[in-house]
């Protein structure tokens, strides 16, 4: 193996974590709260319109959400649907149910980096928390060490001769979700 050392850690995070993919659900398209359940459900939304995307509704849906009219949202249209076709559930649009105590807020809610499905932690970010501790270990009684534009040169050496190149880290093993 040239040399190299290969160890099996775990890890366990201290506080939430977040990796974001850069995608966003909307609460026009992907999900609803459910105040009785307290649950968020995430929706195939595209699967709704597929097998009952009468233009009429589709269109009337958008043109509400482009006027911003906070009245007709996606748990209305979901009722209206329910009243329309006797054969939809929207618990069968169901992709996720996540508990969550009160409401979300937000215009929208980011999504975690994930792979099948399933979240994961990339290497290159456990590798930056991990260069990121130690820098912080042998610096933390020195002042914000951005002042003097040190970037871990004195702890770990210039750039091509960092000794972090040494520690290879991979991706987490797939988180799979409660």
């Amino acid at each position: 193996n040239g040399g190299r050392q290969i160890l099996k850690l775990s890890l366990e995070t201290l506080t939430p974590t977040h990796i974001g993919c850069g995608e966003t659900y909307s609460p026009y398209s992907d999900f609803i709260y459910d105040i009785e359940e307290k649950a968020l459900h995430i929706l195939d939304f595209q699967r709704i319109i597929q097998d009952f995307g009468e233009k009429v509704w589709i269109d009337q849906y958008v043109n509400q959400v482009k006027q911003k009219q906070n009245e007709y949202s996606l748990i209305k249209l979901i009722d209206e649907l329910g009243k329309l076709y006797e054969d939809f559930y929207f618990e069968d649009y169901i992709i996720k149910s996540l508990s969550l105590n009160e409401s979300p807020k937000a215009q929208g809610i980011n999504r975690t980096l994930h792979s099948a499905g399933n979240p994961f932690i990339p290497g290159s970010s456990l590798k930056g928390a991990i260069r990121t501790a130690l820098y912080w270990c042998e610096n933390k009684n020195e002042t914000l060490f951005f002042k003097n534009k040190d970037t871990g040169q004195s702890l770990f050496g210039s750039f091509g001769d960092d000794q972090m190149k040494y520690l290879l880290v991979s991706d987490t093993d797939l988180i799979q979700e409660p």
